[in-house]
């Protein structure tokens, strides 16, 4: 464990053991300070500046130790914990002292160090030096950190907010508030310079700094509260008294207010270099040429005149002693009544001193210029107390308090050193290897007597914690346990929650080495190692169910949240003819139900409370012998029942029940001949229905009207009667012949007026000759006649049809409708009449129709209305209706796919009233298609279409880019061939006209050669750096050969259509394309002719000597 975090558990561990009641708070009562706290932190001891502290200073001039330095001591020594001194020397060093004196450690800044330092709650330590920064060290010496404050020198020392936050003044005229880790909160320009003012923080946060000639007032947010401006500059202070007064001086001395207005001055008419000092009564006391002591009103308490100038503020101890320096070298402790109680001076002449500072134990702390550290007075005697740790593991970081001050290390012994004597309370705090696991000591806490007791030996043993958690309920066992015990642990198994509501333990969840997981709520555990058992409850709430009748169901303790079933029986019968009937539920609680449903569902989210409503119901009985009476039953007092009987009823076939009387009994009952009744229910009732017997004489008839039929009691005499011609359906009628009866009593006879005694279901059925009318007509009756004549006809009379057109007129066909009627195109037919009949003859009007224009054997068609008729002839004859008629006829006849004929007029309408000829002209017509070959060669064309004779086509094309017109070739009567891209025709037949175009192939030479070419028989040169242009019919192969025009030259590749070096190049010429033979000049060949002529010369030049040498005499040496 890291010892920042181990000083984190020991603190909190004593913090608890505090609280918890396990250290007695009396323990604590020390005999000194506190360790833990910075003995004088600041100076002028606290953050207001007050120069304060409750400590009896010196009571001689005796010194205790002195230190000496390379340099002079202008800084304001500083006391940390445990009585460490820190000092800044102007020899560039910054120094630790122990209390003995001796040098604890020193650190070189290479600067002076002008500024008194700071001691933090934590033990950290602050100093401003002469290089600009502020340096932040630990307890041992060690930088932090460094902060760079703006300008070169600052005597203003460091003070502190209630956070630790460090607020700073720069030579720069800022302020500066810094984190504990050396960053940047914030700074605020002041407008000059903080040189020796130091600032002060008053007890609510309020942050004071003198710059110049003015004093301002900070929030700790570094915003401006207000500020003043004196006569001059301020050199000293600000200094804030416990009343909140503010005082603060230049050639003034200013008492203000909290809010910045000015309480009192006092004119000192000399610059005030140092700040002042206020006791605990609020006196004030002022370093000038004089040791002044003011009241906090102002006026002037004492005065005590120095022959030179005082060099250091004044700080007042627990007795009201103030300590002072002077200029003469001497420093003063002055009696509260303002006299000298003792003076020290220095060795040397001329030396002035630091403002002093007072440690816990009285030692007083003063630098001097003549480059010593003095302590006076305090005791001469320091102790070691030595901790001793047996049983932890070697390495384990463990700690000790002692008053207050904690240390931490990681071996067997820990030292507190430089104790007085006296009386110590000490704590050891367990230590921790995690939160489940510790060693604990024993003994834990204590008082020690130094220097009769300077050692003291700890034993810790080895513990895990028992994490006991549960909402509910008080469990026992939790806590810290040795390793290895069996620890018995539990819960109480169910726990109240207040009225109707419990938390019943469920189980429980454990984890760890040695834990248990069940449902039993109080077991063992084995101390294993770190456990946690977590309880599991569920509340329940408690189900109220209350009723005055039946029995209830549902009542009792119910799952929070679970959906709870209640009820009760109903209903409940009482004496006979009475009944209870559940009503509704009324429910108390919040998440109670109140309505009409039984059973009903609650849902359990608190305690509730259920009342069934009932009331009262009475039973009315209704009985009866046949039917199904209506209106028994139960019902509510007061209320009102329909009650009766489904009148009458029928049994079967012609036999049926009459209701005739109702028997009641019972208080507000009916009797009467009502069959249906509403009665007022107050009691039980009763009722009775009475009946009578009814037979059905059934009178039928197919036509009609009939009388008689009906419903008679029994032994009753029924007359019926029929008419003697009756109408039946439309077109229908009977003749009356005879009644035909059966069942007891009935008739059988002509009679159409008889008797019968209805003993008994009858039926009379009527008997009658059917007659139906037949309509016979002519459409349109002025075209021909028809028979017979309309009238009525027996059912099942044969009629012979028969119908005559007139003159230019034909028959058509029968259309009948009926059962037994015609419909055909026979002129002459037969009817049956079985019902009603219609028939009608159609005739229609003949026309001659006459075509012209076709040639002979053509199918042509004229379509009339929904008929059509067809002929190959030049003429046929058709029949129309009578009237206007809408025709059309056939408007093209195909011949081929070059020759059509066309209808001048395909369609009309023709009026058979007055006309009796139609005539159809047609005209031949011819194909014109014009076409291009290939397609791609041409981007407009003359449009192909059906043209009739003598129509004029003009052909014209447009050829597209890299293409060459050919020529038109035409097939046909009027057709045109020939090389003209526009030409007229005159359509005399059927026309086929091609646009022929070749495509071009552009052939190019580079200079350096040329190219021949050849197709088919032609052939050709493009001459060198030439082009040409070969149009060909598509399709055609060209070869091409490319030759240098000399012999330096060669060919190096084709370009274009394609790239390669073959010789001959063929190319298909399929659509416009290009292609360039590329020639360059050739090394090789310029080598070979070098090479070649230097070979002719050289065989020149060796025949020539050759022959020369034959024709020379030989040589003759004398």
């Amino acid at each position: 464990m890291k010892p920042v975090l181990l000083r984190v558990v020991i603190h909190s561990a004593l913090a608890l053991a505090l609280l918890a009641g396990v250290i007695s708070p009396h323990a604590w009562a020390a005999t000194y300070p506190d360790l833990s706290l910075p003995q004088w932190p600041v100076l002028m001891h606290d953050m207001q500046r007050t120069g304060y502290s409750p400590v009896y200073g010196p009571a001689d001039n005796q010194t205790k130790w002195q230190y000496t330095t390379a340099g002079q001591v202008y800084s304001s020594p500083a006391v940390g914990q445990k009585g460490i001194v820190y000092v800044g020397g102007m020899d560039g060093n910054f120094y630790a002292f122990n209390p003995d004196g001796t040098a604890r450690w020193f650190r070189w800044l290479g600067v002076p160090v002008v500024a008194s330092p700071a001691v933090g709650p934590d033990g950290t330590v602050y100093v401003s030096a002469s290089d600009g920064k502020l340096y932040s060290f630990t307890a041992d010496g060690v930088i932090k950190w460094t902060f760079s404050v703006g300008g070169a020198t600052s005597f203003s020392s460091p003070a502190f907010s209630p956070e630790g936050n460090i607020y700073v003044g720069g030579a720069d005229g800022k302020l500066y508030a810094i984190r504990q880790d050396g960053t940047l909160i914030w700074s605020v320009g002041l407008n000059a310079p903080v040189t020796s003012s130091s600032p002060a923080v008053g007890r609510d946060g309020t942050i004071y700094i003198a710059a110049g000639e003015r004093l301002f007032a900070l929030t700790p947010g570094g915003s401006l509260l207000w500020s003043f401006t004196s006569a001059s500059t301020m050199s000293a202070g600000p200094t804030v008294a416990p009343d909140g007064t503010i005082y603060v001086g230049s050639t003034v001395f200013y008492a203000l207010w909290p809010n910045g207005t000015v309480r009192w001055t006092y004119m000192a008419g000399y610059q005030i270099q140092w700040a002042p000092a206020v006791g605990p009564d609020g006196t004030v006391y002022l370093a000038t040429g004089s040791l002044l002591a003011f009241y906090p009103d102002g006026s002037l308490k004492w005065s005590l005149p120095s022959s030179y100038f005082l060099s250091t503020s004044p700080i007042v101890d627990g007795r009201g002693f103030v300590y002072v320096g002077a200029l003469n070298h001497y420093f003063y402790s002055i009696s509260p009544d303002g006299t000298v109680a003792w003076r020290y001076g220095a060795a040397a002449a001329n030396v002035s001193w630091s403002t002093a500072s007072l440690a816990s134990d009285g030692t007083l702390y003063v630098g001097g210029w003549d480059g010593k550290v003095y302590a006076f007075g305090g005791s001469k005697e320091f102790y070691e107390l030595k901790f001793v740790a047996s049983s932890l593991p070697e390495g384990t970081w463990w700690g000790v308090t002692v008053n207050g001050l904690t240390i931490v290390g990681n071996g067997s012994v820990i030292t507190f050193d430089y104790l007085l004597p006296g009386l110590y309370n000490w704590s050891v705090a367990p230590v921790y290897l995690d939160a489940g696991t510790r060693y604990g000591p024993s003994p834990s806490f204590g008082t020690l007597d130094v220097p009769s007791q300077l050692s003291l030996s700890l034993v810790f043993t080895k513990q895990h914690f028992l994490s006991i958690t549960s909402a509910y309920g008080d469990p026992i066992g939790a806590g810290w346990h040795d390793a290895g015990a069996s620890v018995f642990f539990g819960v109480q198994s169910e726990v109240s929650g207040g009225p109707g509501r419990r938390f019943v333990f469920v189980s429980w969840s454990g984890s760890g080495d040695g834990s248990y997981s069940g449902t039993l709520n109080s077991s063992f555990v084995t101390m294993n190692g770190p456990i946690t058992e977590v309880a599991q409850w569920k509340a329940q709430y408690y189900l109220n169910v209350t009723s005055a009748f039946g029995l209830v169901y549902g009542q009792g303790w119910h799952d929070e949240g679970s959906l709870a079933t209640f009820g009760v029986a109903t209903p409940f019968y009482g004496p006979p003819g009475v009944r209870y009937v559940f009503t509704s539920w009324t429910g108390y609680g919040q998440w109670s139900f109140t309505g009409p449903d039984n059973p009903a569902k609650v849902t359990m989210l608190g305690p509730v409370l259920e009342v069934a409503n009932w009331k009262a119901q009475y039973l009315l009985t209704v009985n009866s012998t046949y039917g199904s009476p209506f209106g028994g039953g139960w019902y509510d007092p007061g209320s009102v029942a329909n009650v009766g009987v489904y009148s009458p009823y029928q049994v079967g076939p012609g036999v049926r029940y009459v209701f005739v009387w109702w028997m009641g009994s019972g208080l507000g009952s009916y009797e009467g001949p009502l069959a249906n009744v509403s009665l007022v229910v107050y009691n039980p009732m009763y009722e009775e229905a009475i009946w009578n017997t009814q037979y059905y004489l059934n009178v039928s008839s197919t036509f009609g009207p009939v009388s008689g039929g009906g419903w008679y009691s029994e032994g009753a005499e029924a007359t019926f009667s029929a008419p003697p011609i009756a109408e039946g359906t439309p077109l229908t009628r009977g003749t009356f012949l005879s009644w035909l009866g059966s069942g007891t009593g009935s008739y059988t006879g002509p009679n159409r007026t008889a008797t019968a005694v209805v003993n008994g279901p009858i039926t009379e059925v009527a008997v009658w000759m059917v007659e139906h009318y037949v309509t016979i007509i002519a459409d349109p009756s002025q075209l021909g006649s028809v028979s017979p004549s309309s009238g009525w006809y027996v059912e099942g009379t044969e009629l012979q049809l028969l119908a005559v057109p007139q003159a230019g007129y034909t028959f058509v066909s029968w259309e009948g409708a009926g059962d037994g009627s015609y419909s055909g195109n026979s002129s002459a037919a037969t009817a049956v009449v079985r019902s009603p009949l219609l028939e009608t003859a159609h005739f229609e009007v003949l026309v001659t129709v006459v075509q012209a224009g076709l040639p002979e054997g053509y199918s042509w068609a004229v379509t009339v209305g929904k008929e059509t008729f067809a002929s190959r002839g030049d003429s046929m004859v058709i029949h129309v209706p009578y009237g206007t008629n809408p025709w059309n006829a056939t408007d093209v006849i195909q011949h081929d796919e070059w020759t059509r004929y066309l209808a001048l007029v395909s369609s009309g309408l023709i009026d058979s009233s007055t006309q009796k000829a139609l005539s159809i002209s047609y005209r031949a017509q011819y194909y014109v298609l014009v076409r291009a070959s290939p397609k791609e060669g041409v981007l407009n064309l003359t449009s192909s279409g059906w043209r009739s004779p003598g129509d004029v086509v003009v052909l014209t094309a447009s050829v597209a880019p890299g293409w060459f017109f050919h020529g038109w070739n035409g097939e046909g009567t009027g057709s045109y061939s020939g090389p003209n891209i526009t030409a007229q025709l005159i359509v005399g037949g059927p026309l086929n006209e091609t646009c022929t175009t070749y495509p071009g192939l552009t052939v190019r030479s580079s200079a350096g050669g040329y190219v021949e070419y050849r197709y088919g028989d032609v052939k050709g040169m493009v001459p060198e750096g030439g082009t040409i242009v070969l149009f060909v019919p598509q399709g055609t192969v060209i070869s091409l050969w490319a030759y240098p025009s000399v012999f330096l030259n060669s060919f190096t590749t084709w370009s274009g259509a394609f790239e390669n070096y073959s010789q001959p190049a063929s190319l298909s010429v399929d659509r416009p394309n290009f292609i360039e033979a590329n020639f360059s000049f050739s090394y090789v060949n310029f080598v070979v002719t070098v090479s070649i002529l230097y070979v002719v010369l050289l065989v020149l030049f060796l025949t020539l000597r050759r022959w020369r040498a034959r024709r020379l005499p030989p040589l003759h040496v004398d």
